[in-house]
């Protein structure tokens, strides 16, 4: 069973939302950016951040 927190991120990221909390290190930049570039070139659908 996967953790809420998963479960909350891959329901967003359907909707074309990406959450980013706590600290802002490589690691983290890497992953929302890697996730906004992918629904980016998903459709035509807009892209939100939540910071």
């Amino acid at each position: 069973m996967r953790p809420p927190e998963d479960l909350l991120r891959a329901r967003l990221f359907e909707r074309g939302i990406v959450f980013l909390r706590g600290a802002l290190d490589d690691a983290v930049a890497g992953d929302v950016a890697a996730q906004l570039m992918t629904l980016d070139a998903s459709g035509d659908e807009p892209v939100q951040l939540h910071v």
